[in-house]
């Protein structure tokens, strides 16, 4: 920790990732000095250097935050374009999204966010089924956070928030 900044870190590997979200343990035990997420940021991490592709991947990719192991999860929801999954930015236990293809990569950050526990990340990919299936690219994720000071009734509240499944 650097001047109550700190930076957490992951690659999600293609060919041994599973597909169960990654904990992160933020839980210090103090519940007045807690979280708050300053960026969210997601990158491929390999191209294939035998042919010197530059088309990374032919399927979308999605990554979400949340502050529960069950938000952190691909469930089916309904969505107006016809797909059987979607990302979920109403649901409350979810602060921030990332979608990549070839040709784009947009991330989401919830800028009300204030982390009072662990934080779970997930990734997952969507091929032409348009069903959740195994990642084909690796997948690297750099998150900074800064500390944050809050009264015993703000932090109260900010734990019944991250567990709210909707608004």
């Amino acid at each position: 920790m650097k001047q109550g900044k700190h930076q957490l870190r992951w690659q999600f590997c293609a060919q041994s990732f599973t597909g169960t979200p990654v904990r992160f343990t933020l839980n210090n035990g103090n519940y007045d000095r807690n979280f708050r997420i300053e960026s969210f940021e997601v990158i491929f991490c390999n191209m294939d250097k035998t042919t010197n592709n530059t088309s990374i991947s032919g399927k979308t990719h999605q990554v979400v935050l949340a502050t529960t192991e069950s938000g952190a999860q691909p469930i089916n929801v309904e969505s107006t374009n016809a797909s059987s999954y979607a990302m979920r930015v109403t649901d409350r236990r979810q602060i921030a999204w990332a979608q990549m293809d070839d040709s784009m990569v947009n991330t989401i950050l919830d800028p009300h966010n204030i982390v009072a526990d662990d934080l779970w990340l997930n990734a997952w990919a969507f091929g032409s089924a348009h069903d959740p299936d195994m990642l084909d690219q690796d997948i690297g994720v750099l998150i900074t956070l800064t500390e944050e000071k809050q009264s015993g009734n703000e932090a109260l509240l900010t734990q019944v928030r991250d567990t709210a499944i909707n608004d």
